[in-house]
C-alpha cells in the first residue's frame, strides 16, 4: 500500500492518470459477460454513464487506504484539498467533499482489498435508474447483473459468515456509494471537458476504446 510520504501533489503533467483509470475501466468492461451480452447500441450508452462512478470509487478507495489530504491517483500523486497547492482550481470544492463523504467513511469501515476489487464492478452496475432509451433486453440483463454483484459483495465481506453483519456492511457501503452519485453530477462537466483535465474528449476516448475491443470479423 502506498504510504503518504511517497505521494506527490498532482501537477498538470500527472493529469494523464485520468487515462489510466479509463483504460482500466474499458478493460474491466471487456471481460464482463453481462456487458458483452448487451445490445451493441446500448454498450456505449451504458459505459459512458458508468465511468464517473467507477472513477470515483477507485480514487476514493485509494484515498481511504493512503489517508492522503486529497484525492489519490494510481500513479502515486494526489489532488490536494489545499486550494493553494492545486494544479487546477477546484471551484466546487469536490476534492474536499469526496474525502469527507466517501473516502473517510470508507476508511472508517476499514474497506478491504477484496471489497475494493469487487466493489469496482459493483459500482458499475449499482446506480439506478438506467440510462434512458436502453432496450428491454439490456435493462433486464443489467438488473440481473446488479443482483449478482450485490451477492458478490456480501460474499467478500469480512463478515460473510454472519448474515446480519454482512447485510449491515453492504448497507453501509451502499450509503457511501450514494455519495458518489453527488460527486458524479458535480464533476460531470470536469470529466467531459478536455480543457480542464487535458485529455481527449470522453466521446473520442470511448470510440477509440470500443474500436480496440471490438472483435474482428
Amino acid at each position: 500500500m502506498l504510504q503518504l510520504f511517497f505521494l506527490r501533489i498532482k501537477n498538470v503533467e500527472r493529469l494523464k492518470d485520468f487515462r489510466r483509470i479509463f483504460v482500466l475501466f474499458t478493460d474491466v468492461l471487456s471481460i464482463l459477460p453481462e456487458f458483452s451480452r448487451l445490445d451493441e447500441s446500448d454498450q456505449m450508452v451504458f459505459a459512458k454513464s458508468r465511468f464517473s462512478f467507477f472513477y470515483w470509487w477507485l480514487t476514493c478507495c485509494w484515498t481511504a487506504k493512503t489517508g492522503c489530504p486529497g484525492v489519490c491517483y494510481a500513479n502515486g500523486s494526489y489532488h490536494p484539498i489545499n486550494k493553494h497547492q492545486q494544479a487546477f482550481p477546484d471551484v466546487k470544492g469536490v476534492t474536499e467533499l469526496s474525502v469527507e463523504t466517501v473516502s473517510k467513511p470508507l476508511a472508517n469501515i476499514n474497506i478491504t482489498d477484496p471489497e475494493i476489487l469487487i466493489g469496482s464492478v459493483f459500482a458499475i452496475f449499482y446506480e439506478y435508474p438506467l440510462p434512458p432509451k436502453m432496450s428491454y433486453a439490456s435493462s433486464h440483463l443489467l438488473s440481473e447483473a446488479r443482483d449478482h454483484y450485490t451477492q458478490c459483495m456480501t460474499t467478500v465481506s469480512p463478515f460473510c459468515n454472519i448474515e446480519a453483519r454482512s447485510a449491515s456492511r453492504l448497507a453501509e457501503i451502499s450509503l457511501i456509494l450514494s455519495s458518489i452519485t453527488n460527486l458524479k453530477y458535480l464533476t460531470s462537466d470536469n470529466i467531459e471537458v478536455s480543457d480542464v483535465l487535458h485529455v481527449m474528449e470522453v466521446d473520442q476516448l470511448f470510440s477509440d476504446a470500443f474500436d480496440v475491443h471490438r472483435p474482428i470479423d
